[in-house]
């Protein structure tokens, strides 16, 4: 499964991503960026605002269970928006729609179907920017 997740994640930064890249000021799914490079952004325009003597205003917002509550439709809409291959497509979908969660303990075994939500660690869905 890892070495799939490699080959979509390649295909994804080659094909799709370089023909309709995603938006410069998105951290997640770039080289080089991460929350500590978008901290990084936003903390020098705070300073530059200042040393400028204007006002700043800031607006931050945490969307809880973005990640839990994502629709298949909604990551099925991303992928086409970013004309992923139809394959690559159903593949993503697939996987999505058809995960089980096992939880086992001594006493008991519980298996559920997930209807909605990304798995965590699923870098390669990141891209879809709309997320």
């Amino acid at each position: 499964m890892k070495g799939l997740e490699k080959l979509v994640d390649r295909y994804l930064r080659s094909g799709p991503l370089y023909a309709v890249p995603i938006h410069p000021r998105q951290h997640a799914f770039q080289a080089g960026k991460s929350t500590e490079s978008a901290l990084h952004q936003i903390v020098g325009r705070i300073e530059r605002a200042l040393q400028a003597n204007e006002y700043t205003l800031g607006v931050f917002f945490d969307i809880e269970g973005a990640f839990d509550n994502t629709s298949c439709q909604s990551v099925k809409q991303a992928l086409d928006e970013k004309k992923v291959h139809r394959a690559i497509n159903a593949w993503i979908i697939s996987m999505l729609k058809h995960r089980i969660i096992m939880v086992k303990t001594e006493a008991f075994t519980l298996i559920v179907s997930a209807l909605n939500g990304l798995p965590q660690g699923v870098d390669f869905l990141l891209f879809c920017g709309q997320l």
